[in-house]
């Protein structure tokens, strides 16, 4: 069977064509994570983005430990300030008693012999009203008994006073612990000193001032600014002064038990206020984290003890300054959250610049897929735009001529096959034309013979 040239060139096409289309047709549903742009963007974001984040959980990291490590040592100082507060006021009263001790209308028989009682007492009035920080001061003799008082306040025997049996007992001044009053009810430290003879240089009176805590809660009340507060611990590790005042021990100035009835009168232990704090050592400095059973909150404990000042007996008291952890630790939140915002910001304009620069950079390649993809399926006329002369430029002019040479391939193909045809139509019309002649031959060879009766075939 023979084919005309159409039949030929179209058969050629239509088999370079079908070559040519059948992988691109069969159209395959992509994920959007194979798609080149956006793998680069996000390869372009880690890129930039990831050191950035490392570098500020690094940088966040030191100056966090640094910024609490400031901060505990702040809180710890505050302690430290105190305690120092309270030793320097505790000093001056202990002075106080030395100085009221001293005086000629108690250690000089003939001058206070010459002086009435009233006077006495109006001096030790002064006294009082010129510290600011008593609302007692009184003189009793060796057995206890009163013998001068500020504003003739009565008193019965105090010879089973700790103060009094101390300061006795040592011949020295003496600082009590904090307690209350066997007499008055009220929570006082007590100060008591031994009144000695001008001329003999014997104890001849014991003198003693009453100082109410509440002296030295309003001395520390600058400790409570911006949400801070103190506790005051005395030598039991009791709290005995803290955010809610003064507060009361159970022994009294005698050193017993105050009544069970009077129920405002109460230990309160450290662990009371911060269970986590099983063990508080009053004599040294120290940071701690713990919750306040009372606030319901976290807080930055500062711990110290107060240290022997020269000159007066070591207090052994301890002082606890307080900080909430959320106000304490704001320069660390807002720390985070600015490197938070800087490293998201960041990321935002990191992601911004990626996408504009991904868009450019792969422009090139998607045009020579959709041209490669266009070439596959038939369209020979299209091109690449090619710009410059980097690598994707030369890959555009590649494509290029690799389209201008399949469809010069495909017009000689159809050529050579329309002379094929020729050459086969050529040669049916040789053999035919031969046919012809052959029979001619043999009429003409008949008629040599002498046999005129045959036929040439026309």
């Amino acid at each position: 069977m023979t084919t005309t040239p159409s039949e030929s060139i179209s058969s050629v096409n239509s088999e370079n064509g079908k070559n040519l289309t059948t992988p691109f047709q069969e159209k395959q549903e992509r994920s959007i994570w194979s798609s080149i742009r956006l793998k680069a963007t996000l390869a372009a974001i880690a890129i930039g983005s990831i050191p950035l984040a490392a570098i500020s959980g690094v940088a966040y990291y030191f100056a966090n430990q640094s910024i609490t490590a400031q901060i505990g040592q702040a809180e710890q100082n505050r302690a430290g300030e105190v305690t120092d507060a309270i030793n320097r006021f505790v000093f001056e009263r202990y002075g106080d008693i030395q100085i009221i001790a001293s005086l000629d209308i108690l250690t000089d028989t003939k001058t206070g012999a010459s002086k009435p009682l009233a006077e006495k007492q109006a001096i030790l009035e002064r006294f009082e009203k010129t510290y600011g920080v008593y609302d007692s001061i009184a003189v009793f003799d060796l057995k206890g008994d009163l013998l001068i008082s500020s504003g003739g306040k009565p008193f019965k025997n105090h010879k089973d006073r700790i103060y009094f049996q101390e300061a006795l007992k040592n011949d020295s001044p003496y600082i009590s612990e904090p307690s209350i009053s066997a007499t008055s009810g009220t929570f006082n430290v007590y100060f008591s000193a031994p009144i000695k003879d001008a001329q003999t240089g014997k104890t001849t009176a014991i003198v003693r001032s009453r100082m109410p805590i509440k002296y030295l809660d309003k001395l520390l009340s600058k400790y409570k600014a911006n949400g801070g507060q103190y506790y005051l611990l005395n030598n039991s590790k009791e709290i005995f002064v803290g955010p809610k005042g003064v507060y009361a021990t159970q022994t009294n100035s005698a050193g017993q038990n105050v009544s069970a009835s009077k129920a405002e009168f109460k230990a309160i232990s450290v662990q009371s206020v911060f269970p986590d704090l099983q063990q508080i050592a009053t004599n040294q400095s120290a940071t701690a984290i713990a919750p306040n059973k009372d606030s319901n909150k976290e807080q930055l404990l500062g711990l110290a003890a107060t240290e022997k000042l020269e000159g007066m007996p070591k207090l052994n008291w301890g002082a606890i300054v307080t900080t909430d952890t959320d106000v304490a630790f704001a320069p660390q939140q807002q720390l985070l959250l600015t490197l938070l915002l800087g490293t998201g910001i960041t990321t935002l304009l990191v992601a911004v610049i990626a996408t504009y620069l991904v868009r450019r950079a792969t422009r090139p390649i998607l045009e020579a897929s959709v041209a490669v993809e266009k070439v596959g399926q038939g369209d020979l006329d299209a091109r690449v735009e090619a710009k410059g002369d980097d690598e994707l430029a030369q890959l555009g002019g590649n494509i290029n001529q690799m389209a201008i040479r399949i469809k010069a391939l495909l017009v000689e193909a159809g050529a050579s096959d329309n002379r094929l045809q020729l050459q086969n139509q050529m040669l049916v019309e040789s053999e035919a034309l031969q046919t012809d002649v052959g029979h001619i031959l043999d009429v003409v060879s008949a008629l040599e013979d002498g046999d005129f009766t045959i036929e040439a075939e026309v």
